[in-house]
């Protein structure tokens, strides 16, 4: 069986605010723009904010039960430009680690999204080039 995500869902109670944080401060494309709903392209797959007028409400910041996470993988560069977005918009860092990921052990900062949804982003080291290793010397 192959299984991707396709895309992940979130619930807003101001749909304004949480698209001016994911477009301007993480940075990502918004894609598509409803009156309810605000589609984000991450990488092969979508982020959705839907809105519905007084359906949703403020979530506390320690659930119970729900997503407990949102982490995205960013390029060594960008990252430490999202950190400097988070800075000027005093975006409160919670917590950086080292931790393992989907692709191995990286550097992960963690902070709070606009309705109290935590997120976290992560840089890898760089991958080396093996095209810039000679085997000349290497004996067998």
């Amino acid at each position: 069986m192959t299984v991707s995500f396709d895309h992940v869902s979130l619930a807003s109670p101001d749909l304004e605010r949480a698209v001016r944080f994911y477009r301007n401060v993480m940075g990502f494309e918004e894609v598509s723009r409803r009156e309810t709903q605000a589609v984000f392209r991450i990488d092969d797959g979508l982020l959705v904010i839907f809105h519905g007028p007084d359906q949703y409400e403020e979530k506390p910041r320690h659930p119970r039960s729900g997503v407990h996470h949102l982490a995205f993988c960013i390029e060594s560069a960008d990252y430490d430009a999202l950190l400097d977005r988070l800075k000027e918009n005093d975006i409160r860092i919670m917590m950086q680690e080292n931790n393992d990921g989907a692709k191995g052990i990286g550097f992960a900062t963690y902070f709070y999204d606009p309705d109290g949804n935590t997120v976290e982003i992560k840089k890898y080291p760089p991958v080396p080039n093996f095209e810039d290793y000679t085997a000349e010397d290497f004996n067998f």
